[in-house]
């Protein structure tokens, strides 16, 4: 039998792992995602924008956390739905986190067409460590959420659509961390800490 103190590197080196090849949790229900993140967090909800004659838009958050749009040269924003999208379709839009580290997104995606109608065309979010996740929705379906919680840092998101005639569009955007960790990570934890009292009751 492995000591205590052998069980207990081990452990930690499987809470380690854990962390560095898990992937981003992705929820569909806003109120699901919030539920989890830390009083931090910061939600844009981009009424308050009125240039959009830039392909680069910086939000300064709530001191903690805040970001930067940016859409390709030659290529402009659009707000006219209160909303972030963009005047030509097919562009993608990147946002680039700022401030502390980011580990929890979470936003309505969507595409419209060119009267600001909702539209069914295929999205694709991407975040900078590669992962991504592709969504259609139905015309009219203002739920289309996606939060993203991460045990890295999120410093980015990409924002795509090939729809005929989409344009990427994103709303409610919500930034932070989590408040706890996952329950999977709580239960290794959990374990980990049974394996090493039950080992010293043992040697005892």
């Amino acid at each position: 039998m492995l000591p205590a103190s052998r069980l207990l590197s081990v452990a930690a080196l499987t809470l380690a792992s854990a962390s560095a090849f898990a992937g981003p949790t992705i929820y569909n229900s806003s109120a699901a995602f919030l539920a989890l993140l830390a009083p931090t967090a910061y939600t844009e909800t981009f009424t308050s924008v009125v240039d959009d004659n830039t392909n680069v838009q910086t939000f300064a958050g709530n001191g903690a956390y805040g970001f930067t749009a940016s859409v390709a040269a030659g290529q402009q924003f659009y707000f006219g739905t209160d909303a972030l999208s963009t005047n030509q379709a097919n562009q993608t839009i990147t946002l680039t986190f700022t401030g502390g580290t980011v580990t929890a997104i979470g936003a309505n995606f969507y595409a419209i067409d060119l009267g600001d109608a909702f539209l069914a065309a295929p999205l694709t979010i991407t975040l900078a460590d590669g992962s991504s996740t592709s969504l259609t929705f139905t015309p009219g379906d203002p739920s289309a959420y996606r939060g993203f919680l991460s045990d890295v840092a999120i410093t980015s998101i990409t924002l795509s659509t090939n729809g005929r005639g989409a344009y990427a569009t994103l709303d409610n955007l919500t930034i932070g961390t989590r408040a706890l960790p996952e329950p999977s990570v709580l239960a290794l934890v959990a374990l980990a800490l049974a394996g090493v009292a039950a080992a010293r009751r043992r040697e005892a």
